[in-house]
Formats: C-alpha cells, structure tokens, sequence
C-alpha cells in the first residue's frame, strides 16, 4: 500500500483585501495531494481565514516526512 502523498506549499507575498483582522503574510500549508492549483489554494485560503485575498505566491516544498 503506497502512503498518502502529502505535500507542502509555501504561501507568500499574501495581499488581503482590507480586514480589521491579523492576518498572515505568509504560511505553510500542508496539502493533502500531489495536485492542486492556484484556484484550490485561494478558495482554502479564503474560506479558512474568511476573507478574501487579492494575490499570492506558492512555492510546492520538498516534503521529507518519512515512517519510522
């Protein structure tokens, strides 16, 4: 059985559209799948911290997660 694949994406650069709320400028987020796209990352972004986003950068980490 192969293990879930799990990847991480490196979130910069995040313009928010104006919140009276502390928000992010970057993060790490952990991907449950090797796809994703720009559009996916944005709607998790903006349901999670619900508010909407102006842009943003990805950058898809190495993940050196590894079984015992």
């Amino acid at each position: 059985m192969e293990p879930q694949s799990q990847i991480i994406l490196k979130i910069t650069n995040i313009e928010w559209v104006k919140s009276e709320k502390k928000l992010p400028k970057s993060l790490d987020l952990k991907w449950n799948s090797n796809s994703w796209n720009y559009d996916q990352i944005s709607e998790w972004l903006i349901d999670y911290f619900k508010v909407d986003i102006k842009k943003f950068n990805i950058e898809e980490m190495k993940n050196n997660i590894g079984g015992g």
